[in-house]
């Protein structure tokens, strides 16, 4: 078997053609041109790879993958994260790892393409020889860390189990928020929410009430402003991974079906933009920037809420990815969390073992932590 199996490493993201691509992720809610626009326009810090073992000319297994600088001080949190700090100013570079992911960047979850079509003996030789590539990469690289980043119950499925993975550890990753849309109209699902929770949104819309939302054909005019609240908010981030560059937001309406800007404006003044993908009977919430002085004021980021809520009403859209982060608070506008993990490996087995000893110790930082839920995979 091992015979008509190959393996190839490329150097962009997509390595097959569309139709293999979407064949591999059959429910990934980011389009193959959404992560053809990622590879293309560039993100800053990052260089793109991918692996792809081929049964004879068919393409049955793809690993996206990206190369980064790391500083472990930002996934640090209480007292390991003193000591990180002291540590990184006397020995600067110690901490700062080059490390090789696995997933898209920017992907609401982790994923891997996976023909499930497959015998499931072919799958775990393609698997092996994908495993087997992807450590040489990593040496090749000079890549100390590998990780599989924010794998969710579902793709994590597409994961090899137990021995094949041996020497992984696991850390919980970055929930992903979904609502699901049960409901005809505002007024319905205002009624839907805590009393307290449906006074404190009606008030919020209230004071929003000045700010105009618009949905231009043409972005263009826009992309200025548009690229200052993109860099302002990634700067004032408490946890950022990467940054954008602008030919991401001078292109995704053009190259992604379904893709468009939602905007805020007051006294005609552009204060939030909402950048969304809608496809297959998803919303897919990508970014959302305000002007953190107005976005108190008029309370722009729930006014954007309720506005993809009515576009999904509207539209029949189903689902609406509303992406991670503020779990607590899109918890009380009914969303639904979808619990992620995160596996690593040191390729020093030595310093693997006092990453894994931090993890058991509660080391990691509370904001990039999530309440341990039970994946049902047994990755480890």
């Amino acid at each position: 078997m091992s015979n008509a199996l190959s393996v190839e490493v490329h150097s962009k993201l997509v390595p097959v053609q569309d139709n293999d691509w979407c064949r591999l992720f059959p429910e990934s809610p980011d389009p193959v041109e959404l992560v053809r626009l990622v590879e293309k326009s560039g993100f800053n810090g990052f260089v793109f790879h991918s692996l792809v073992v081929r049964l004879e000319d068919r393409p049955i297994l793809v690993l996206p993958l990206f190369e980064t600088r790391y500083h472990l001080t930002e996934a640090l949190g209480g007292l390991a994260g003193k000591v990180g700090g002291v540590l990184d100013r006397w020995f600067p570079n110690l901490l700062q790892l080059r490390i090789l992911g696995v997933g898209v960047v920017e992907s609401e979850w982790g994923e891997i393409g996976v023909d499930v079509t497959m015998a499931p003996e072919v799958l775990r030789e393609a698997w092996k020889m994908a495993l087997e590539s992807l450590d040489a990469l990593a040496d090749g690289l000079c890549a100390k860390l590998l990780v599989w980043v924010n794998f969710t119950l579902q793709s994590g499925r597409m994961i090899p189990v137990q021995e094949m993975m041996r020497g992984y550890a696991a850390m919980p990753g970055v929930p992903c928020q979904v609502v699901p849309i049960r409901h005809d109209h505002l007024e319905s699902y205002l009624e839907s929410l805590s009393k307290a929770t449906r006074k404190d949104m009606r008030r919020k819309l209230r004071e929003a009430e000045p700010v105009v939302i618009l949905r231009p054909l043409d972005p263009r005019p826009w992309l200025d402003a548009i690229k200052v609240l993109y860099q302002r908010t990634f700067h004032a981030a408490e946890f950022t991974f990467g940054e954008h560059r602008r030919l991401y937001f001078e292109s995704v309406m053009q190259d992604v079906p379904g893709a468009q800007y939602v905007l805020y404006l007051l006294d005609g003044q552009l204060v939030a933009f909402n950048l969304v993908i809608y496809r297959e009977q998803v919303l897919v919430d990508k970014y959302f920037c305000m002007d953190s002085d107005c976005g108190r004021q008029y309370n722009l980021y729930f006014l954007s809420w309720m506005e993809n809520i009515r576009y999904c009403m509207e539209n029949h859209i189903p689902l609406y990815h509303a992406g991670p982060g503020a779990e607590d608070v899109k918890a009380r506008l009914k969303a639904e969390s979808i619990p992620s993990e995160i596996l690593f490996k040191h390729r020093n087995p030595f310093i693997q073992g006092g990453l894994a000893s931090l993890r058991r110790w509660g080391a990691y930082s509370p904001k990039i932590k999530i309440p341990r839920a039970k994946m049902g995979v047994g990755w480890l």
